[in-house]
């Protein structure tokens, strides 16, 4: 048997019975993967220094208005879960015919 040999009914050249062109399909997926990989990680890497050039305010200042903004946004809900939960009350309480309490 040859090194090089052509199989003619697949129209493939094998190399010591390698598929050449699955190798280099192969190769060349694995190159476009790591591409991805290098364009993600530069993407984040600019994003994040973007990020921290353009940023308003110190990071200090930030998290406590996040955490302002959570803490209002939180007393709202749960300001709201309870108005919901008695008018909740309050309608079953009509369709069973109990008394409020």
């Amino acid at each position: 048997m040859y090194q090089h040999e052509r199989c003619t009914a697949q129209g493939l050249w094998y190399n010591g019975g390698i598929n050449v062109r699955q190798r280099g399909r192969e190769a060349n997926a694995m190159r476009r993967m790591g591409m991805f990989i290098l364009g993600i990680g530069l993407g984040t890497a600019v994003g994040v220094i973007l990020a921290l050039l353009l940023a308003p305010d110190s990071g200090e200042k930030m998290r406590r208005e996040a955490r302002e903004y959570y803490e209002q946004l939180l007393a709202e809900a749960r300001k709201a879960a309870e108005e919901r939960r008695k008018a909740l009350e309050m309608e079953l309480n009509e369709l069973t015919g109990a008394t409020q309490p």
